[in-house]
């Protein structure tokens, strides 16, 4: 009975392995990319996006104007705060906090799709949070 038990943890391990890799690698191409859009390093910024993003806007510095006028709070983001990725069948939600350049605050999805065994940003969308109280 008791070799089993220990026969399941082990059978255990690689998966809760594997679920923490991948959470850990989907928040690094994120912050990198967003590093990278502080830095104004378009090349390095659209190297994070996924084929079908790269193919839709096919240069580097097109991507790189676009995410600027159109998505400052991830161009400039003073603040990123991460919860945990969910995963589905063939890519992976995650949902972040930003405080954008003018101090407002968004809640952010970001989607990625592994390829060639590394997470891509396949796209963001961005929702701008109430103030509250």
């Amino acid at each position: 009975m008791g070799n089993k038990w220990v026969l399941g943890l082990l059978l255990l391990l690689p998966l809760s392995v594997q679920a923490e890799d991948y959470q850990t690698a989907v928040k690094t191409v994120i912050k990198s990319q967003i590093a990278a859009f502080a830095e104004d390093d378009a090349e390095k910024a659209f190297s994070y996006a996924s084929r079908e993003i790269q193919s839709l806007f096919v240069t580097a510095e097109n991507f790189i104007t676009i995410v600027a006028e159109d998505y400052p709070a991830v161009y400039r983001a003073g603040y990123v705060d991460f919860k945990k990725p969910v995963p589905h069948n063939g890519f992976v939600v995650q949902q972040i906090t930003l405080r954008g350049p003018e101090g407002r605050y968004w809640q952010g999805h970001y989607t990625l799709v592994e390829e060639d065994q590394e997470w891509r940003i396949k796209g963001v969308q961005l929702k701008e949070m109430s103030r509250g109280i």
